[in-house]
């Protein structure tokens, strides 16, 4: 735990930017995803929060429905410009300096999934990123509504046919401990392994439905409600510009005590 503490403060300071030069100066931020991110309009609200305080500071999205990062750069090795993706021509053609990285939750808890899809994936992103002073977060995600015991699987042949077997699958799940404990994992080990900051939304997560279950955070089995979406966009809001969400007037369509509440969990690190 002192390791990542120490790396989440060497990720804020090494952008080389004071809050004050952040708030005067532009900086494009892209998130890389699927609903996960763009349900109930998260980018814009945290484009409402940066525009009170940080007008420099634009965000951008390339985030389509049931995609994982791969199928984002899955044409990465093409030659030809015209059959690329949206996605790279989005990394290709403009100035970065924070991107933000998202995939499905079950796509993190298979590990064969991690191995021949996400980090390859990751690797091609970076790699594509003219900015060599980007700085790369990783959006973790949270457990679905879905009954317990969980098991996924996908076939072997969706992931690589090398794979010498029908299938792959996660760890069974037999409760809301249990599957928060390996969402929790399986992110860290992404994280280590591609060397991004993990923005702990995951933990959030878990803390609200411990300590205030009265506020939804999911609308169906699995997309952020209109409160998990805006606790979402306040953990960016304090990660990009390393301000306190407190400070900021915007709440959305939220009721106010709702989303100071929310703003308070946005602020602390859980473990």
């Amino acid at each position: 735990m002192k390791c990542l503490y120490t790396a989440i403060f060497l990720f804020l300071i090494s952008g080389c930017r004071t809050v004050e030069q952040i708030g005067s100066k532009r900086l494009n931020v892209l998130f890389i995803g699927n609903s996960l991110t763009y349900f109930n309009n998260m980018p814009q609200m945290l484009q409402a929060m940066l525009d009170e305080t940080h007008p420099g500071i634009r965000v951008y999205q390339s985030t389509f429905a049931g995609k994982q990062l791969s199928d984002h750069v899955s044409k990465a090795n093409d030659s030809e410009k015209e059959n690329s993706t949206e996605t790279e021509r989005l990394l290709t053609e403009n100035h970065w300096d924070i991107i933000i990285l998202q995939t499905g939750t079950i796509s993190v808890l298979i590990p064969e999934n991690v191995a021949y899809k996400i980090n390859p994936a990751i690797t091609t992103i970076k790699n594509m990123v003219q900015n060599q002073q980007c700085r790369y977060l990783l959006f973790d995600t949270w457990p679905s509504k879905s009954a317990y015991p969980k098991h996924y699987c996908y076939s072997s042949g969706r992931i690589d046919n090398s794979i010498r077997k029908d299938s792959c699958c996660s760890n069974v799940m037999t409760n809301f401990d249990d599957e928060y404990n390996q969402i929790s994992a399986s992110y860290a080990m992404v994280a280590a392994e591609n060397d991004l900051l993990i923005a702990s939304i995951t933990s959030k997560y878990y803390n609200v439905r411990k300590l205030n279950p009265d506020i939804e955070l999911i609308e169906d089995d699995i997309h952020p409600s209109n409160n998990g979406a805006f606790l979402n966009a306040c953990v960016f809001y304090k990660l990009i510009t390393q301000s306190n969400p407190l400070n900021v007037q915007y709440i959305g369509s939220l009721e106010s005590n709702t989303a100071k509440k929310l703003k308070e969990i946005s602020n602390l690190n859980y473990r």
